[in-house]
């Protein structure tokens, strides 16, 4: 009865339903007459009502851009739904801007998802084999898919089923039937929060805030990998192995954690940690900057001053000039 009557208020209608015990109920369905349909616009037997639906353009994350045929670096959206008109419609409408995957089923999905780097997940509540909050929260509370954003489906139109998706951990909630404008937007405000989230993490200078829309396991990793860099700062040989090991996590599973989290891959990340930690400690004034290339477990003065140079835009001399002697 919800699902009819969104789809009904979609239409301008009003729908209205009087019972009586003992007598029976009566549903009064009022929609405002429209000009005819030429009979070659409308459906044809055995049509799809999804196909007359023409896509609409997506709506960019910041910074993106999107050109079809050049979706390799776009991100990646799975739907899960078993419905086949329903996930054919939501592909056509997302397949000219996102790389796009589907399953039919939740058990199906919780797969693909621990086999995929996606970025965003459209789950219909109702599944077979595993239901889209049991998904949601399998994926929620599993380390390495935890940073994937997810967008629950349901024909629930209250307050409760959409409360009951929160608490399962989804990063937003829309009810059926919905406009393709409505999937769009909600799908390109949460890789926006994505991307700021990226921003954060690899910043020049340390942030006191920290990102909206980051789980606690993400905060937890991330504490535990800075952590465990900077207790083994001065070992050059402290690499990914290693980090893999100490957090109890696969060289792949780091990988695209790290590169979904930070966009940068764990080298990379390790290393930012190291400098970032460097810069800290010219700013102290009593270090040396061949004893801070050591500190920060560089090889040699030589190699720190060309990552620290990369990644501030200034010499470790010129920084030392910029922060302790401004202006001189």
């Amino acid at each position: 009865m919800a699902y009819s009557k969104k789809l009904i208020e979609l239409h301008r209608g009003i729908l209205r339903v009087e019972s009586m015990e003992g007598e029976g109920t009566i549903v009064t369905i009022q929609i405002p007459y429209e000009e005819y349909t030429p009979a070659k616009e409308k459906p044809q037997k055995g049509q799809s009502f999804f196909t007359n639906i023409k896509p609409v353009k997506a709506i960019r994350t910041e910074n993106e851009n999107f050109e079809t045929g050049s979706l390799q670096d776009s991100p990646k959206i799975l739907i899960v739904d078993d419905d086949d008109e329903i996930r054919a419609y939501i592909r056509s409408v997302l397949n000219n801007f996102y790389q796009v995957d589907e399953a039919a089923d939740g058990q199906a999905g919780l797969d693909m998802s621990m086999n995929n780097d996606y970025d965003l997940i459209v789950i219909d509540v109702m599944l077979p084999k595993l239901s889209g909050t049991e998904m949601c929260i399998k994926l929620k509370s599993n380390i390495n898919t935890s940073h994937i954003q997810i967008i629950l489906l349901t024909a629930k139109d209250d307050m409760e089923s959409e409360l009951a998706g929160y608490k399962s951990g989804a990063d937003s909630y829309i009810g059926k039937p919905f406009l393709p404008e409505q999937l769009t937007s909600v799908i390109a405000n949460l890789l926006n929060t994505r991307k700021h989230i990226r921003e954060y993490f690899t910043s020049l200078e340390e942030k006191e805030s920290k990102p909206i829309g980051i789980s606690y396991q993400d905060k937890e990793l991330i504490s535990n990998i800075v952590r465990c860099v900077e207790k083994n700062l001065s070992d050059e040989e402290f690499g990914v192995e290693n980090l893999g090991k100490e957090l109890r996590i696969s060289r792949t599973h780091l990988y695209r954690k790290l590169k979904s989290l930070t966009g940068l891959s764990p080298n990379d990340y390790i290393r930012q940690i190291r400098l970032k930690k460097a810069a800290q400690l010219l700013k102290t004034g009593s270090v040396s900057i061949s004893e801070v290339a050591s500190i920060a477990g560089f090889k040699s003065p030589a190699n720190f001053s060309t990552s620290f140079k990369a990644f501030y835009r200034m010499s470790p001399k010129e920084y030392l000039r910029k922060v302790i002697r401004p202006g001189k």
